[in-house]
């Protein structure tokens, strides 16, 4: 989200070996705050998802295309609900685990789930560089964009 605006799709492309997810996006409209107006089109975001090593990441880079600075929240929002293949096919459970969300240090989320089975499920959330604001279900940056800069998810 760029100012809580969803961000427009470009295109996207991915690996032959699915490997790897490029997604390109845009800024959707004017974004004006007191000091600076961001025109529509400006920002060339690009998001790239894969996995390495036995971790998936997320590589999100924005380069301005403006004659000036940028200033805006890039909120990255994120949730896992666990669920399992017969429910993301459409099937729905009568009862399910329960899931939280946990804060591990400034940088850092875990998202844990307790299945009706008694096991525990994690999923740690590491994000370079540490945002301006972290909750368990969301990560904000507000930087100055001056040139191409990158945030990685791990």
């Amino acid at each position: 989200m760029l100012d809580e605006l969803q961000p427009l799709l470009l295109g996207s492309n991915l690996r032959d070996d699915n490997s790897s997810l490029t997604v390109d996006l845009t800024n959707p409209t004017s974004i004006i705050r007191v000091a600076s107006v961001l025109q529509k089109d400006m920002l060339h975001i690009v998001r790239t998802i894969f996995l390495w090593r036995g971790t998936a990441y997320q590589r999100i880079g924005l380069q301005n295309h403006g004659d000036r600075r940028a200033s805006f929240d890039l909120t990255l929002l994120f949730d896992s609900d666990f669920a399992d293949l017969f429910e993301v096919r459409g099937e729905k459970r009568p009862r399910r685990g329960i899931g939280t969300g946990k804060l591990r240090s400034p940088a850092d989320v875990t998202l844990e789930y307790k299945g009706l089975d008694g096991l525990s499920r994690t999923t740690v959330l590491h994000f370079d560089p540490r945002p301006t604001r972290l909750t368990v279900n969301a990560a904000t940056y507000h930087p100055i964009w001056r040139r191409t800069r990158s945030v990685r998810c791990s």
